[in-house]
């Protein structure tokens, strides 16, 4: 059976709609649409907004999770403003297609069941908010007077200022010199931030219910035995590769999996209606979970090393929670004499990739028009970090 038969007579579509509804799960009217390659890499570009993702990253020490990229064997496109809507490549084997539809049912009730999703309003409205801003772009591009070069050097720093509670942002609009079309290229990305500021705070929560309800949405489909073990495959590939790998798909799938068996169905949907990830990892991270993952059910809750590993892990993991993930950086000021943008990373005991601040001040003094001085710290002591117009750097410890 091919990939189009699944869109010829709808049956798979049908089938998994049906064993979703069975679980209890409240999903928007669910639309796949099949791509080529080229029409597929279109609307990546101009629906999914792939540029528009966290640019920080702490020092390397720090980041010790990540979202797995061994899933991404399939491919697939969904817009959280309009779940109900997604794109699959046409080259997709049907077991892929598949694993990616059962998926994007689970994503679609996440996002209409998640209370924090109803900040972003209304999808359709938000993709014509997408269509215009992406027009304005691309008139400044093809305006000789700005080009594209111009365009992309403003939305690059747009980009890396944006998580801060849109601070960087107004401040820049507010203070700095910019011309009315670099405002409103900054006012775009100010608006988009908003769209995905709750798939960053539930990031870990969906993918761990997708997971959790492929399993039993795919136990419910009438499938080939050949066709439902290569389906199982590519779940455990995520989530079971070993019991050493640890992936925040695999925590967030097992936490759902417990809750379930531990409180039943209806608190499982209450969970998913009112955490976000933070909470979601404080309240149900426990030490029966840390067992789990680890592999180990002879681990002992009062062995000092192995409590301590527990803690420290759940401690990892909240880190990486939501808008933790990435540093806060404040305005301070501007210094009179010189006219230098003075920052300030908010220390919270991890310290930033230096190459990372580096080219933050980079995109800082594209938008500022002038220099531009961070204060940081590196190897726990005090720095200030300076970039000039001709964007060299210089480091200095603090009161030398």
């Amino acid at each position: 059976m091919g990939v189009c038969a699944i869109y010829d007579d709808g049956q798979w579509n049908e089938q998994i709609a049906l064993a979703a509804s069975t679980f209890g799960l409240d999903f928007y009217p669910q639309e796949f649409e099949l791509l080529d390659k080229e029409e597929f890499f279109v609307y990546r570009v101009h629906l999914g907004l792939p540029l528009l993702q966290p640019y920080w990253r702490f020092s390397g020490k720090e980041q010790i999770f990540s979202l797995s990229d061994c899933k991404r064997f399939f491919n697939e496109k969904a817009l959280y403003a309009l779940p109900q809507r997604a794109y699959l490549l046409r080259e997709n084997t049907l077991s892929e297609t598949l694993f990616a539809m059962i998926h994007l049912y689970a994503y679609n009730d996440f996002v209409k069941r998640n209370k924090i999703f109803r900040t972003i309003g209304d999808g359709r409205d938000i993709l014509r908010q997408f269509d215009g801003h992406h027009q304005f772009i691309q008139s400044c591009m093809e305006n000789e007077k700005i080009g594209s070069g111009e365009v992309e050097k403003i939305l690059a720093g747009a980009h890396a200022a944006r998580f801060q509670g849109n601070q960087l942002l107004h401040f820049m609009m507010e203070q700095g010199n910019l011309s009315d079309w670099q405002k409103e290229l900054l006012k775009i990305v100010e608006k988009e931030t908003h769209y995905f500021l709750p798939q960053l705070e539930t990031m870990i929560m969906a993918e761990g219910w997708a997971g959790y309800w492929y399993e039993k949405i795919l136990n419910q489909l009438a499938l080939p035995d050949e066709l439902r073990e290569e389906c199982k495959r590519m779940h455990n590939v995520v989530f079971y590769r070993s019991t050493e790998s640890f992936t925040l798909e695999k925590m967030a799938y097992m936490l759902f999996k417990k809750i379930d068996e531990t409180y039943g169905p209806k608190e499982i949907f209450q969970i998913c209606q009112r955490e976000r990830d933070v909470s979601f990892v404080e309240r149900y991270f426990d030490w029966d979970i840390y067992r789990r993952l680890k592999g180990a059910g002879d681990l002992q809750e009062n062995g000092r090393a192995e409590k301590d590993a527990w803690e420290m892990l759940k401690k990892n993991l909240l880190d990486v929670a939501g808008q933790r993930r990435i540093p806060m950086i404040r305005v301070n000021g501007v210094r009179v004499q010189d006219g230098t943008l003075l920052l300030e990373h908010l220390w919270d005991y991890r310290e930033l990739q230096q190459e990372y601040v580096f080219e933050f001040l980079k995109h800082m003094v594209n938008l500022w028009g002038n220099k531009v001085m961070i204060k940081t710290k590196f190897n726990n002591i005090n720095k200030l970090v300076l970039c000039n117009e001709c964007k060299s750097i210089a480091i200095k410890t603090e009161g030398k």
